[in-house]
């Protein structure tokens, strides 16, 4: 089935884990009894976070970061900032009725995010928050960070290294 999908509302759970969910339009008719196809049963999903937040937030314990080693929530506008970073390096087939190549970039990537939501916590829980550097303007976590100019290269601030706790645990 091949459609147009918006990008808007919540991408996170009670936990802070981030949720795609994908909806076709009300116009269209999707066969449900067609097994291993499309997003699975809400149930089957991993959540890709710690096993102890998601515990803590399953008993209603309040929201806990997906990194334990940082402190700060990464701002919404930083995520948008790095999702749009990453999806312009792809190059994807652009697929009638998709417009354009940035529309078709996003419905793989949601594609490829859905696919990644079903790993299994064990094998990606070490993935998240791994890295050693936060930037404390935006709260993104970088893989590559030099720490001689401490400019973050999502929000283009630079941090003085003794105001990020996260630099000091190394």
């Amino acid at each position: 089935i091949r459609y147009k999908a918006a990008v808007s509302g919540k991408f996170t759970n009670e936990t802070g884990a981030v949720v795609l969910r994908f909806q076709p339009p009300k116009s269209i008719k999707v066969k449900k009894d067609l097994p291993g196809r499309g997003t699975p049963a809400r149930q089957q999903h991993e959540d890709l976070s710690d096993g102890e937040s998601s515990r803590s937030s399953a008993s209603g314990g309040p929201p806990v970061l997906a990194s334990a080693r940082h402190p700060l929530e990464t701002n919404k506008h930083a995520r948008k900032v790095s999702a749009l970073s990453l999806v312009s390096t792809w190059n994807v087939k652009v697929r009638k009725p998709t417009c354009c190549g940035y529309h078709a970039c996003v419905g793989d990537a949601m594609a490829t995010f859905t696919e990644l939501r079903n790993y299994k916590c064990e094998k990606m829980r070490d993935l998240v928050g791994s890295h050693d550097w936060q930037c404390p303007g935006c709260g993104i976590i970088p893989q590559d960070h030099d720490e001689e100019d401490n400019l973050c290269d999502n929000c283009l601030s630079r941090q003085d290294a003794k105001a990020n706790p996260s630099a000091s645990a190394r």
